[in-house]
């Protein structure tokens, strides 16, 4: 299972590959997100390519998202978390309790 907590941030729509938003600048959010999908990624023992099959899309894109420099929505991330055979889990919770529990706009795996 795969929770992602949000802290009220804005997710771009995307030009190219569906549901991805076009390269945005690279932040320490998109880096933890685009490593920790990489990681996962691994762990389903697939490739960039594999990913990106399973998804419809080109190879860079893959490469682009797990360097950071995308950020997909929601119905990207949840397209990626179950084409590496997990389930997205969403929780809203206020700014002030994601920001105190250390998880503003990141992704922790329960």
């Amino acid at each position: 299972m795969l929770h992602v907590f949000a802290a009220g941030f804005a997710l771009p729509k995307d030009d190219n590959f569906s549901g991805m938003s076009s390269t945005c600048a690279v932040t320490e959010d998109t880096k933890d997100m685009g490593g920790y999908l990489r990681r996962l990624r691994e762990e389903a023992g697939l490739s960039q390519r594999d990913l990106a099959d399973r998804l419809g899309c080109h190879q860079p894109a893959i490469a682009r998202l797990e360097a950071g420099g995308v950020r997909p929505n929601v119905e990207t991330l949840r397209r990626i978390v179950e084409a590496l055979g997990l389930q997205l889990e969403l929780h809203a919770v206020s700014r002030d309790t994601a920001l105190t529990a250390g998880i503003p706009a990141r992704i922790r795996r329960g």
